[in-house]
């Protein structure tokens, strides 16, 4: 009986957590998206020149 109730559960989070994901819910706090990091605004920054040809 245990065994079944936490197969029970699991299967609500699992559905809980893909409903979220396909509603596009987010945490409050995830303030982050869309935000670009200050190392890749710079000419020399993320994936530059030297990052594709390894720095030759």
């Amino acid at each position: 009986m245990l065994k079944r109730g936490f197969q029970v559960f699991g299967a609500l989070i699992l559905t809980a957590y893909a409903w979220a994901g396909f509603a596009g819910w987010e945490m409050p706090g995830n303030a982050k998206k869309g935000v670009v990091a200050a190392g890749a605004r710079s000419a020399t920054g993320f994936r530059a020149y030297s990052f594709w040809t390894g720095g030759k």
